[in-house]
């Protein structure tokens, strides 16, 4: 069963020293599961990756699978090749490159969809300060839960998994 609404779906990749190597492995199989419940297509959810570490790059944007190259083997064929950069923890960057790059008309997002960004990470020394700024900065946050800010957050063990819909 999958998730037919049509959906602009960024993935936020913890890929800093915080998570082990086993850690990691898991984190991108449990990616591909995420993916494998959307209806990933022109016509429904449009996929974003963004891995995160001391830095942050973009890894798949919107429009960077065009027409019926945007498939769910493709996704996972991205997924497979993000690095495990295993610097330090700035998840902000990869906010803010959310913000500036992804979720812009620029960047391939569509108007008429619902926008939602997902990301799981170490939750060992994770900053307050460092999530809600650029949370904050986006003119189409939606406040879902005051679970954490604007995100709707849930821990298993020390991986912390949030969602936060954008309009």
């Amino acid at each position: 069963m999958s998730c037919n609404v049509p959906l602009d779906f960024a993935i936020i990749v913890d890929t800093s020293g915080s998570i082990s190597r086993r850690n990691f492995k898991l984190l991108l199989h449990f990616i591909r599961n995420l993916v494998d419940g959307f209806q990933v297509s022109e016509d429904h959810t449009h996929i974003a990756i963004i891995e995160y570490s001391t830095g942050a790059s973009v890894q798949l944007g919107f429009n960077d699978l065009p027409g019926r190259t945007l498939t769910k083997n493709n996704v996972y064929d991205i997924v497979k090749r993000i690095p495990h950069k295993r610097g330090k923890t700035y998840i902000d960057r990869a906010l803010r490159l959310a913000n500036d790059e992804v979720f812009t008309l620029k960047g391939g997002m569509r108007d008429d969809v619902r926008k939602v960004r997902w990301f799981a990470r170490d939750i060992n020394g994770m900053s307050r300060k460092a999530v809600e700024p650029p949370v904050r900065d986006h003119p189409k946050c939606q406040a879902i839960v005051a679970a954490y800010g604007s995100w709707l957050c849930t821990r298993v063990s020390t991986i912390l998994f949030c969602v936060n819909i954008i309009s």
